[in-house]
């Protein structure tokens, strides 16, 4: 029975669903170490949480693997309220369109505390 709520309990923060996707801009950070500092372009956040995101771009980007330590930017306003978020791309899934994306985000507990309420904001909007 342990195993069941473990499945059931994967994520620590909860996941909206965007009825509305948010425009974000993606830029590259490092790789490896090396400071990149070169934007992307902007993507599609489809749902998002505390602890990640997902998202569609037109663009084929890389996943950050153990040889590949690959850090993102990512610009977006939730609720009204900027926010400048490093991120690590763990999954890629080809779609009809191009790609889809799933993201870790690498942020402070005050920061994060921050995009939760804006989150639970968003969510209640969704909602009505």
């Amino acid at each position: 029975m342990e195993k069941i709520s473990q499945i059931i309990e994967k994520r620590k923060y909860v996941r909206v669903s965007l009825l509305n996707p948010l425009s974000a801009i993606l830029k590259i950070a490092k790789i490896n170490g090396k400071v990149i500092d070169e934007e992307i372009g902007i993507i599609k956040v489809l749902n998002i949480s505390g602890g990640g995101l997902s998202f569609n771009s037109e663009l084929k980007l890389e996943e950050n693997t153990a040889s590949n330590h690959i850090k993102y930017i990512l610009s977006i306003n939730v609720d009204e309220i900027p926010f400048s978020i490093a991120t690590y791309i763990l999954r890629c899934t080809k779609t009809e369109d191009g790609y889809n994306y799933g993201c870790v985000f690498d942020m402070s507990d005050e920061s994060r505390t921050s995009l939760l309420a804006g989150i639970y904001h968003l969510e209640n909007i969704n909602k009505e």
